[in-house]
Parts: C-alpha cells; structure tokens; sequence
C-alpha cells in the first residue's frame, strides 16, 4: 500500500519520527553510559592488577585472633611488689597512653603459666613506629610493671604508625563497684564507670573493663588494618573469676 493512499491521519502516523532535542538527549545518555562503564572497567582491572599476598594476610589474621585471646585472658592476678616484699598482694596491671602491662592466662608462647605480656609502642628499623607484644616468663623473671616492650621474641602487631592512643574504661575503683562509699574518699564524687589515660590496678584494685587502642597510619591502611583495637577484660571483676572461661565480647 502507498503512502499517498492513505488517509490524512494515518499520514501523519507513519510520518512520526525523533526530533533534533530527542536526539541529543539520547545521545548524551549513551555517552554518559559509556564513560561510566569505562570508569568501572579502568578501575576493576587496576584492582586485578594489584599483588595481593594472601598467605601474609592470613597470618597476619592468625597472628591478631592470638593477641586478641591473650589480652581477653588479662586476670587480677594479685602479686607483691618484688620477691621479698612482705607487703600485701595486689591486682597487677598498669596501663597509660602508651601502653600497658598485666598478667594473662591465655599466653601465646606460655600456655600453661600465668604470664606477663606488655603491648606496647616501639620504634624499630629506619625509625619506622610499631605497636608490639612482648612476653616474659614469670618462672625466670619476676614480673614487673614496666610497660616498654623489651623481650626476647617481640611481635609486631601494627606497623607504619602515625600517632597511636590507649584508652581505659571501667569502675575507679573497687569500692565503687560494690557501691562502698568513705567519708573523704574520691570514690564519693566519682563513683561511676568512664574512661581514663592512666590505670594502675594496685591504687585502684581493679582491671579495666575495656581497651581501646587508636591507631593512625603514616599511608592509607588496607582493608585488614584497623584504626581501632578493642578488647573486653572479661575478669573485670575479681570476684567473678569463672569468667574467665567466656569467649564473649
């Protein structure tokens, strides 16, 4: 059938076409799509590119799983000052913006001993700053409340460190958790769990609860380096010792 045959309206019909405007939208569309998929192609493939060692990954991954179960075994582990203090035994830990020490139950290298650990900032090869672990075997060296991470097989948790920060929450003291109060004692005006700098279990007669450490890099860290450690003491209480066997956090 010719197109002169038909009617004036069907003419019209067959007649219809995309305007100029159409046109360029499309066309502005098509492009817009094809530079975003070049984007996407570009930057997927740099990504295969990319070495990626996964065996360094996975220890590394190990190594964190071994250093969050030691530091969760943290206990009041009540010790005298030196070996010939007569003095009475008190919780061991100290702690500040730098670090801290205590006594673990959930050693690495000394599994089946209480053992000191120390977790701490170092300055290692080309001036390059580090967070390490240490541990000490207390059948040979009597613990002591240095917190400078000086041992014989030191671990490196973190490398690369820009600036790094130790926090400490919990009760101020072991009268405030059982809520007793003494006239003149500080425990009067701060009778409440927060935050600190500076802990030590001796003055205070407890653990903290939780540990954060912050941690900035010199360079941007990879998926798997944390800018925050937390740790939850699970023997935060010292009475409550059978909590000890808990993997809760």
């Amino acid at each position: 059938m010719k197109l002169h045959n038909l009617s004036p309206k069907k003419q019209q019909k067959y007649q219809q076409g995309f305007s100029l405007l159409e046109a360029l939208i499309a066309s502005t569309i098509f492009a817009s799509v094809l530079l975003i998929a070049s984007s996407a192609f570009k930057f997927f493939m740099s990504i295969g590119t990319r070495s990626v060692n996964s065996e360094q990954v996975m220890q590394e991954t190990m190594s964190s799983i071994k250093f969050r179960d030691s530091i969760k075994g943290l206990s009041h582990y009540y010790i005298r000052d030196n070996a010939v203090n007569l003095d009475d035994a008190k919780p061991f830990f100290l702690g500040n913006e730098r670090g801290f020490t205590g006594i673990t139950l959930n050693a690495i290298d000394f599994s089946k001993q209480p053992t000191r650990i120390s977790v701490a900032l170092r300055t290692g090869k080309s001036n390059k700053v580090e967070l390490v672990y240490c541990e000490y075997n207390n059948k040979v060296i009597y613990p002591t409340g240095s917190i400078n991470p000086e041992c014989d097989t030191p671990k490196v948790m973190a490398v690369n460190i820009k600036s790094l920060d130790f926090d400490y929450f919990g009760w101020p003291s072991l009268n405030a958790l059982y809520n007793i109060r003494s006239l003149g004692s500080v425990d009067d005006f701060t009778n409440k769990k927060g935050w600190a700098k500076h802990w030590d279990a001796k003055e205070r007669g407890i653990l903290p609860q939780y540990i954060k450490i912050s941690i900035i890099y010199n360079e941007i860290a990879t998926s798997y380096q944390p800018s925050q450690l937390w740790f939850r003491i699970a023997d935060a209480d010292p009475v409550q010792f059978s909590v000890n066997t808990t993997s809760d956090e």
